[in-house]
């Protein structure tokens, strides 16, 4: 049956709190042995944990936000699509990626820089609480 299967969109956000990113570039010029490029990268958060990790920080949210994943068959007509409008390369690109969640090994940037990433939820929290200060929402 073509519902038994539901997939999570996975071209999700990653959360990067800018308070690391400031630190990083700070660190970055202040230490001697800092060179090349950096990683500044903490997590990428599939949409339904960005929503279910909102709805924790604001509770009174929760009935707002969406919570169903799309089913497989409208994945996979997603993938049909691009790949008529786009080309079979494009579409090989966004199929790979469908399921996952990106990763990148942030250890060197971590170790040379010494900096730990603040997760995603402290990041939403962070963002939210100022986006009530500033009266955005």
């Amino acid at each position: 049956m073509v519902f038994q299967r539901w997939w999570e969109l996975t071209d999700a956000p990653s959360w990067q709190d800018v308070r690391d990113v400031a630190l990083a570039h700070l660190r970055a010029l202040e230490r001697p042995e800092a060179h090349g490029r950096y990683v500044v990268w903490s997590d990428a958060v599939a949409y339904t944990d960005f929503y279910r990790m909102l709805g924790e920080v604001r509770p009174g949210l929760r009935h707002k936000l969406p919570h169903v994943l799309l089913p497989r068959f409208l994945h996979v007509f997603m993938i049909l699509y691009v790949r008529l409008r786009l080309g079979k390369g494009v579409a090989d690109i966004v199929s790979a990626g469908l399921g996952k969640l990106p990763r990148f090994d942030t250890r060197r940037t971590q170790h040379e820089l010494g900096i730990a990433f603040r997760p995603a939820l402290t990041t939403i929290r962070a963002s939210v609480e100022a986006l009530e200060d500033w009266k955005v929402i």
